[in-house]
């Protein structure tokens, strides 16, 4: 079984942690903070912000609870295009995928609400990504992909608890030199960082992509990301205020 942290030990990191704004996922009732420290990260990086919650569920039964973050400043880069004009309107669906880019720095955080056999957790992670990885790239592009799919799905040696939090950073190249990383955590331990850009995409395709996890959760993304994008719009202002300051 993966290791959990002790009660206490939260308990103790309660009583000095500053409180956050949280967002309540529907279904399962677990709240998320709405932002968020991305995980095997340099000092100083920036907070991810929530874009949206949702909840996976398989013959009716709620298997764990998620949200998706963000790097806002690098998903106004991006996508400010598609507000343009837009006012408070509606993106459509399908436009909650364009976050789905190497250039976005984005976290799934997933939080367990039932117990769940490490070999379920393994199947499930190879048939969903290596479905979208089947659709992906060149022969030779594939067959990296698929190893890092291997990689990837030995970190599920062990069966993964109620309770257990899960997360999976995509950390956005910063130049030639620092390719585009992905990093898992369970249960508080990093337990891997693959330069895998294809088997990002194909994860995060399965909840902002066609067929997603949850298509209410992809819904209320549509709504919330013209809202995130124009936040990011402020930062940038901030940042370059900050920097022309300084300088």
């Amino acid at each position: 079984m993966l290791a959990m942290p002790m009660f206490v030990t939260v308990a103790a990191l309660m009583l000095w942690a500053p409180p956050q704004d949280t967002v309540k996922e529907d279904e399962t009732g677990l709240r998320f903070n709405t932002e968020l420290t991305a995980p095997g990260g340099p000092e100083g990086e920036r907070i991810q912000h929530l874009l949206g919650t949702g909840c996976r569920e398989k013959f009716w039964i709620n298997v764990y609870a998620y949200g998706l973050y963000v790097d806002r400043v690098q998903t106004h880069g991006k996508l400010s295009t598609m507000i343009s004009g837009l006012g408070k309107a509606r993106l459509k669906v399908k436009d909650v995928a364009r976050i789905n880019t190497p250039a976005i720095s984005r976290t799934l955080r997933l939080v367990m609400v039932r117990d769940v056999d490490g070999e379920d957790m393994r199947e499930a992670f190879e048939d969903y990504l290596g479905a979208r990885l089947k659709t992906r790239g060149s022969a030779a592009d594939q067959v990296k992909s698929f190893k890092n799919l291997a990689k990837f799905r030995d970190y599920f040696a062990d069966d993964v608890a109620d309770g257990t939090e899960l997360i999976f950073a995509w950390r956005a190249s910063t130049g030639p030199d620092t390719p585009g990383t992905l990093t898992t955590k369970i249960a508080g331990r990093v337990v891997g960082t693959l330069v895998a850009p294809d088997l990002t995409w194909a994860l995060f395709d399965c909840y902002v992509g066609k067929d997603p996890i949850s298509d209410d959760s992809v819904e209320d993304m549509a709504r919330d990301l013209p809202t995130v994008i124009r936040a990011g719009a402020k930062e940038v202002e901030a940042e370059q205020h900050k920097a022309a300051k300084e300088g």
